[in-house]
């Protein structure tokens, strides 16, 4: 009886360990990141020449502040070495979507 006591016990302390680790690993990665509310204010829609077709025709950027944050709150929860966005923003419409997408559109209405 005591030999099977022994490794059950082991056992289950390990499986309470690993699902302990388990909880707080997700708790981290699924807690909400944060900004300011100023940083709502103040982002520009820019229109680009786009050189690939991948490569963003019209993005919105934010200011530098909230790039800087986010980025360092993305790197603490992930505990990985990584570069930032050498321009910060969001791509609205790609180059190659816009044949596609809006192209016979904007024709017809100019």
């Amino acid at each position: 009886m005591k030999r099977t006591i022994k490794p059950l016990a082991i056992l289950v302390a390990v499986g309470v360990i690993a699902y302990v680790f388990y909880q707080s690993v997700q708790s981290t990665r699924s807690a909400p990141y944060t900004m300011e509310r100023a940083h709502f204010e103040g982002w520009t829609v820019t229109a680009e020449s786009a050189s690939a077709p991948s490569a963003p025709m019209v993005s919105v950027r934010p200011p530098r502040d909230i790039a800087n944050g986010l980025f360092r709150q993305l790197f603490q929860r992930a505990a990985a070495s990584m570069n930032g966005p050498s321009v910060p923003g969001i791509a609205l419409l790609l180059q190659e979507e816009f044949p596609r997408s809006f192209a016979g559109a904007i024709v017809r209405v100019l």
